[in-house]
């Protein structure tokens, strides 16, 4: 508790921006591993804009992994053209929320 807080004052000083300012420690905690000012600045203005909540802040900006299951000779196909299983197959990924709707 005492890092964040000591990080939170440094960039604090560090960041003249009324919109990381107004985000509550909370917020920033969850924005810290961004670790650069300028993206710092830029997800406070998001959050801010949003007016996003702190689960809102975190789904947003806490990074997930995904898990892309593929049959055996799609596997293989991939392996061979050393490529993108996504890029052969014509596909994007899209954040979803818990309840499958994007």
């Amino acid at each position: 508790m005492l890092s964040v807080a000591l990080h939170v004052a440094a960039y604090d000083k560090r960041i003249n921006d009324e919109s990381w300012r107004g985000l509550d420690v909370g917020r920033k905690e969850i924005l810290l591993p961004l670790g650069e000012d300028r993206l710092l600045r830029a997800a406070a203005r998001r959050v801010s804009s949003l007016k996003l909540s702190q689960r809102a802040t975190r789904d947003l900006f806490t990074p997930r992994v995904v898990e892309l299951v593929v049959d055996r000779p799609l596997a293989d196909a991939v392996e061979e053209r050393e490529g993108d299983p996504l890029t052969l197959l014509g596909g994007e990924l899209h954040r979803v929320s818990e309840d499958g709707a994007r």
